[in-house]
């Protein structure tokens, strides 16, 4: 069975790594009469297309057009077609019908191609004459293709349905579930029934569909998926039950779908209702909902759960809802992604507030101070936020904190354990986005170790903190090169060329976008970082220079 690499849905063609394949159906080309543009050499003649060895092969002269038809004696129903390329492919190409090899009629077009083979699937009509029309090359060869296969045959899809679970008890909607494919073409949808109804559509994998018309007492379910020859497959009957309770409902709302993160911390979160009782708990899940394992719980709303230290990967993610009679719902689920942080928290240092490694009573949100990105909010007294941090040299340090306060009495104060660093009072700058910087001092052992921000008095949010390197001596032995504070980036936010102070001419720079993925690699040229070849956005720019290496905040407007 052919395993494709791609399906091209725009153009029903999927494309699957160079080698010879199962076959399609009995090849109605193989053998019959062949006609061609040109070839390369009496070595490659047209027949060789239909011969049935995939090491022989038909090639065209090197320009375009070029083409190559088929004659299969007579008009006869089609459903695919694969080109067996040989290296040197079309990458823009036509398959078209004739009933009289004069007038040609376009069923498929395709471009862009990479692939040597590729499947032209979901046709549905009749001809005499089969022919591949390339307008544009793959390489500065000509077309070359070892095998034209033609038929008019199709595999049924398959299909199974996984939700609900047999026999199971509902005591409100209900999530269907299925799995399905197509081993010669492509699934076009899934329709699901409950008691024979169609409740249900879902034309993209995972094939899902909720029954919202619950009613106690027995029921049915199925699935019908359907390819793209109209071919259907339907699935096992399952049975399932409903009761007099009406089960909660939930929803995943974070993280988003497909997104990307960089750091060690995922918010999970989920809303969720009982109409005719109570929420008891929502579980955060990571799995499939076959095969999953339990995160945590939080048994009151707004209901989240923090997964801390999670490693680089793919994760599938939902919420199950458990009511106050047992009765349980699970949510759709959510796929994200999580890169190495191409960032340390390292002193000499800026470290962003919301790059936290473990917390208690915190929020993050969007922020309104230069650079953009997020703050930590809506701090109270109690709450605290752990950074484990790398300090490169032992000595004294000051201490920037970037805050936003809007009562009176706020405090923080920077710990190490039970040693309390510095203790600062954050001023009412007369609003949550109203930025002030506060400075301290703290004396900071070398290595890796834990440092705590703890809220003595709440009311203020907090943006960011930055270590810089208090006397000379250790300046030297921590940052050959001026401390991180000392290097400014301005106009920032800016229209793409930002003036940069504390580095020299030549400074390597590595950008990367705000998913921590790397996009651009600069050096600083004429006391500047121009950057405006990017998208408008937030870019994090990390500088290597004199054995040392510092972050820059940068927004391109």
């Amino acid at each position: 069975m052919k395993t494709p690499l791609f399906f091209l849905v725009a153009c029903g063609v999927a494309l699957a790594a160079q080698g010879q394949t199962a076959p399609i159906g009995p090849n109605l080309a193989a053998g019959k009469p062949v006609e061609v543009s040109s070839v390369e050499n009496a070595g490659t003649p047209g027949r060789n297309a239909v011969d049935g060895n995939y090491a022989s092969r038909w090639s065209s002269a090197f320009s375009d057009p070029q083409w190559l038809y088929v004659d299969l004696g007579a008009p006869t129903p089609i459903t695919k077609v694969r080109i067996n390329w040989e290296a040197a492919y079309g990458k823009d190409y036509q398959v078209q019908f004739s009933n009289d090899a004069q007038t040609w009629t376009t069923v498929r077009t395709v471009t862009g191609n990479t692939a040597r083979i590729n499947l032209i699937s979901g046709l549905a009509g009749s001809a005499q004459y089969v022919r591949i029309r390339g307008t544009a090359r793959g390489t500065g060869y000509g077309y070359s293709i070892y095998e034209l296969e033609v038929s008019g045959s199709n595999t049924p899809p398959t299909v199974q349905l996984t939700q609900p679970a047999a026999n199971s008890t509902y005591s409100g909607p209900v999530r269907l579930a299925a799995n399905a494919a197509d081993p010669d073409g492509a699934v076009s949808k899934v329709d699901f029934y409950v008691d024979n109804v169609l409740v249900g559509t879902d034309d993209t994998s995972p094939y899902e569909a909720t029954w919202t018309s619950f009613s106690p007492g027995r029921h049915v379910a199925k699935a019908v998926a359907t390819d793209d020859n109209g071919a259907t497959t339907t699935s096992l009957e399952r049975e399932f039950y409903g009761d007099a309770n009406t089960p909660p409902t939930v929803q995943l709302t974070a993280p988003a779908a497909n997104s990307t993160y960089s750091g060690q911390r995922i918010r999970l979160a989920a809303t969720a209702t009982d109409p005719d009782g109570s929420v008891a708990r929502v579980e955060f899940c990571v799995g499939d909902p076959t095969n999953y394992r339990i995160l945590g719980a939080d048994t009151n709303s707004p209901y989240e759960y923090d997964w801390l230290n999670v490693a680089p990967g793919t994760y599938q993610v939902f919420a199950r809802a458990f009511d106050n009679q047992g009765a349980a719902t699970t949510s759709f689920s959510r796929t994200f992604y999580v890169i190495n942080d191409p960032f340390n928290k390292s002193i000499p240092g800026q470290i962003e507030a919301e790059r936290y490694d473990a917390m208690r009573g915190v929020a993050t949100e969007t922020t309104a101070d230069a650079g953009g990105g997020e703050n930590v909010g809506y701090l109270d007294a109690g709450d605290w936020l752990d950074y484990s941090v790398n300090v490169a040299a032992a000595g004294t340090y000051t201490v920037q904190f970037r805050v936003a306060g809007f009562a009176a009495g706020a405090q923080l104060q920077l710990q190490s354990g039970a040693t309390v660093l510095s203790t600062v009072a954050v001023p009412t700058t007369g609003g949550g986005q109203s930025w002030t910087t506060v400075s301290a001092t703290a004396a900071l052992p070398a290595g890796s170790q834990t440092l705590r921000v703890a809220v003595l008095g709440g009311g203020f949010n907090f943006n960011w903190m930055s270590f810089s390197a208090a006397s000379a001596a250790q300046l030297a032995l921590s940052q050959p090169a001026p401390a991180a504070a000392s290097i400014v980036a301005y106009p920032n936010p800016g229209p793409g060329r930002f003036r940069v102070a504390g580095v020299p001419n030549g400074t390597t720079a590595t950008v990367h976008n705000a998913a921590g993925f790397p996009v651009a690699t600069t050096t600083v040229h004429d006391g500047a970082l121009d950057l405006g070849t990017l998208q408008p956005g937030t870019y994090l720019v990390r500088l290597r220079s004199q054995g040392r290496t510092v972050q820059l905040r940068l927004r391109k407007e």
